[in-house]
């Protein structure tokens, strides 16, 4: 995981920064135990209000693809985990299989 700069490293800022690693760490977690990652996908998408439609636009993908990600007929690419994985904020192995 990155290191967070909160612009100084007193005991607090560190302790902040620790705890919002477990929280994420725990987050990626639940996410991941969604199941497949299209299960993960779909449980964010619906988590977020995201639409097949507007993730078509976010990966920049067709319809006919979106739709084969989020019923699982298409493997996620490490290209597409790491895209999604920006959009919804969580590791790319998160969409991993």
């Amino acid at each position: 995981m990155e290191r967070l700069d909160f612009g100084g490293d007193s005991a607090e800022e560190l302790e902040y920064a620790e705890l919002l690693r477990v929280l994420l760490d725990v987050y990626d977690d639940e996410s991941a135990e969604a199941g497949s990652p299209a299960q993960a996908l779909q449980a964010l998408m619906e988590e977020r209000g995201i639409s097949k439609t507007e993730l078509e636009r976010l990966l920049g993908v067709t319809q006919a693809q979106a739709t084969n990600l989020v019923n699982g007929q298409r493997s996620i690419t490490r290209d597409a985990a790491d895209k999604l994985a920006k959009i919804f904020k969580v590791r790319p192995q998160t969409f991993w299989n």
